[in-house]
Parts: C-alpha cells; sequence; structure tokens
C-alpha cells in the first residue's frame, strides 16, 4: 500500500480569511519519520511512504522521496503550503505514482489498519466535512473593519450581515486515484482559487478548491471507518470517559498549538500519548 506525505520549508505568510490562521505548524523529518513508523506498526500489508518535500534531511532512508515543484514552491512562498497537495492530481505525479495511494496530513495519528479505505471504489475518498452552515457573527471582522477603517457604518454592516461558512469535507485524509482530474493541478490559480472559495463562502484551502472541483463526486469517511477528528474524539472520551472501538485514525487540524506534540496541548490532553508520540532519534 502506498501513502503520501508533503512536507516543505515553512513561511509565515498564509491566507487568513479561508484558513483562520496567519501561522502554519512547522513539520521536520521527525513527523515524517514517525508516521512512518506508525505505519509500519499498524498495517497489515507493508506500506510505502512517499515523501513529497524541498528538505530531504534526516528521513528515514527507506522513504521514497519526490521533490516539490517549482510551481509548489512558488504557491508555498505566495499563500502558505496549503493548496500544494494539489499536486497529487498532476500528470507529472502520476507519473511516479501510478497506483491508488493514501495522502495523510502528517499531524495524523495512524492507530490502525487502513485497508479497508483502499478496498472503497471511489476515485476520491475525502474525510467528512464539519457542520454545514457554520454561523458566524464576524465580530472578529467587524472589529479589524473598525480599527482600519474607523467606519461604524461598516462594523454595524459587518455584524447584521453574518457569513454563512461551510466546511463540505477535509482533506487532512484522502484515498486518490492517479490520475483522477488533472486540470485541477495544471489550471490552478491562486487568485481565482481564493475568489471562487469566497464566493461560495466555503471554510478551508485546498479541501474548499477540491469540493468546487469535484462536488458530490466523493465518498466522506467518518467514525464508521475508524476516522476521527480529534475535537469528536475528544469529546466522546467526555462523555464516555472511555474510548470508541476500532480507531484506526486522529486528525488532528488548526493551528500550531493544537498538534500532538505541542507541550501545552499533553498537558490539557494526557491521554493523547496514547495515540501519538514523536519518534525519538536517540
Amino acid at each position: 500500500m502506498k501513502f503520501v506525505v508533503f512536507k516543505w520549508r515553512a513561511t509565515k505568510q498564509a491566507d487568513s480569511y479561508v484558513s483562520g490562521s496567519k501561522v502554519e505548524a512547522t513539520y521536520t523529518s521527525l513527523h515524517v519519520n514517525t508516521l512512518y513508523e506508525m505505519l509500519l506498526k499498524t498495517q497489515n500489508e507493508q506500506p510505502e511512504l512517499i515523501c513529497v518535500t524541498d528538505d530531504s534531511e534526516g528521513i528515514h532512508p527507506d522513504i521514497v522521496i519526490l521533490p516539490i515543484p517549482e510551481k509548489g514552491r512558488k504557491i508555498i512562498d505566495e499563500l502558505g503550503g496549503r493548496y500544494v497537495k494539489l499536486y497529487m492530481f498532476s500528470e507529472e505525479f502520476s507519473a511516479y505514482v501510478k497506483d491508488k495511494f493514501m495522502f495523510i496530513d502528517l499531524d495524523t495519528a495512524i492507530c490502525g489498519d487502513l485497508t479497508n479505505l483502499f478496498s472503497l471504489s471511489d476515485k476520491l475518498v475525502v474525510l467528512k466535512g464539519t457542520k454545514k452552515n457554520i454561523y458566524n457573527t464576524n465580530l472578529k471582522f467587524a472589529i479589524k473593519a473598525l480599527i482600519k477603517t474607523k467606519s461604524l457604518p461598516l462594523f454595524f454592516n459587518k455584524i447584521l450581515n453574518p457569513l454563512d461558512r461551510w466546511r463540505p469535507f477535509g482533506s487532512g485524509l484522502m484515498v486518490v486515484t492517479p490520475n483522477i482530474k488533472n486540470e485541477i493541478w495544471s489550471g490552478f490559480e491562486p487568485v481565482e482559487a481564493l475568489n471562487c472559495i469566497k464566493a461560495e463562502r466555503l471554510v478551508g484551502t485546498d479541501q474548499a478548491y477540491l469540493y468546487l472541483k469535484f462536488r458530490n463526486m466523493v465518498y466522506q469517511v467518518a467514525e464508521s471507518h475508524g476516522i476521527w477528528r480529534f475535537d469528536d474524539l475528544k469529546n466522546f472520551f467526555a462523555s464516555n470517559h472511555s474510548f470508541p472501538n476500532g480507531i484506526k485514525a486522529i486528525i488532528f487540524a488548526g493551528a500550531p498549538e493544537n498538534k500532538p506534540w505541542s507541550e501545552k496541548f499533553i498537558l490539557n490532553y494526557p491521554w493523547i500519548e496514547q495515540f501519538y508520540m514523536l519518534k525519538d532519534e536517540n
């Protein structure tokens, strides 16, 4: 089974309208090697891990290295790394990886065998979305508008006209059939993509763009498949004082302080070390 991760030299710049954060988490070879070790321990078949990166130093020698293309690096420098995974939908990438593969974000805990997701016949398998029609009073943006423009009318307009925002699905874990839709990468233009995402009032970046391209042509996986978002697992544990059976992966979305290696995060949720611990290189 083939698995794909991306690791890039981080930039501090990121789009805040669709991501909600201007700071990206920084990933190193330690995170790549940790995920590889989790795959080796949990998969019934020998996993092959492919890392698309512009910095391969320290990565385990058994991990296949592919370079981030020039277009991808340019996108990272301009918008942060959130769109670069769209490279997986290119003819160039399909020439490297010819078989069905699973993409995994580096902040994912792998807890069980994922063979069942590879057996799905759909050409694109994604994470379920978060709540539809997320009601946002837009107070944060209204305050920013007031400070920037010193305009009370603009302030009240933003308060009285809240955004109705929607995250149709997630891209932290995807099963992809190569060559599914190449124009996602070859035709990608950042400004056009951002405008389309804003126009449909979506939350997200690459996942929102994938939604615009695929809409209802995907299969969504969730807790019933053993794939949990951390917030959902946290709520389950708080209600039941135990963990559900059959956890296969835990997705940690959000800001750097919400990652499973963050000291503050571990202090708040010490049980997370049952599922994720950074690999000790010594």
